[in-house]
């Protein structure tokens, strides 16, 4: 059960990438506040979590059918 939990979040992690994410977001990192831009990162990241949550529950369904 706890094997299945470490696989989702592996595969999350590596979907979300920070360390990818850092070179991608360096004018943001640069240009903005580290308030703004933690509440952006926070907020980016909770919704990526929100769609693999979805995808992932969805997936599920169309396979049992």
């Amino acid at each position: 059960m706890l094997s299945t939990y470490v696989h989702a979040f592996a595969l999350f992690f590596t979907l979300i990438n920070p360390f990818l994410m850092s070179i991608y977001m360096i004018g943001m990192i640069r240009n903005s506040e580290a308030k703004v831009f933690n509440k952006a990162l926070i907020q980016g990241s909770l919704i990526a979590f929100l769609v693999f949550i979805f995808f992932a529950w969805g997936g599920e369904a169309i396979s049992n059918h």
